[in-house]
């Protein structure tokens, strides 16, 4: 889990940005998972944004709030009660038990913080369609679109395969396969 003064003021929006969400009727909803990331936004985006507060920048709000809409309901509309954002749940560790595949998590790692927006929209429709409702943790897809996501990388990296190790049985984190110390070697060191 992240923990900074910024993250805990961006975690605190994103519980509230939750809420509404939840609240939202599925047209609504719908709406807001297909708004254009790069357009002028839908009137419930500039909605919420206004009743929320939520600052600069406002495009990268709308990518935010999209990828979370996708996470407030399913692919068939149908609203999760608690709404998206869940900090107890890291999203490593729902990457893995919805199955999402190890090669995405290291391209998603990989990628340059300017190319991410479709590795994050790709994740989130995965997890809409697979997970159990109960939320994640959305403030790591706030960071990696935000600035280069260091420290949101190592975390989701930790937790994939950490669940990795455990869901195996063994007590140690389990050895990177398929060239993760190549994908994450520079932001170990850093």
């Amino acid at each position: 889990m992240l923990h900074d003064s910024v993250g805990e003021a961006n975690r605190e929006q994103l519980a509230s940005l939750s809420i509404q969400l939840a609240k939202l009727d599925p047209l609504k909803l719908g709406f807001l998972q297909y708004m254009d990331p790069e357009g002028r936004g839908e009137a419930e985006f500039w909605l919420l944004y206004a009743r929320l507060a939520l600052g600069e920048p406002a495009k990268l709000w709308q990518r935010q709030v999209r990828l979370m809409a996708w996470l407030a309901g399913d692919l068939h509309g149908l609203q999760k009660p608690m709404g998206p954002h869940n900090p107890r749940r890291s999203l490593g560790m729902v990457l893995r038990e919805t199955r999402y595949p190890e090669d995405r998590v290291l391209r998603l790692l990989a990628c340059p913080a300017k190319d991410r927006w479709h590795c994050l929209d790709h994740l989130v429709r995965w997890i809409a369609s697979r997970g159990d409702g109960q939320g994640v943790d959305c403030l790591p897809l706030w960071q990696l679109q935000q600035y280069d996501g260091r420290a949101a990388e190592r975390v989701i990296a930790g937790d994939y395969f950490a669940a990795d190790s455990r869901s195996a049985g063994r007590n140690d984190i389990a050895l990177p396969r398929r060239g993760l110390l190549a994908a994450l070697g520079r932001w170990m060191g850093s």
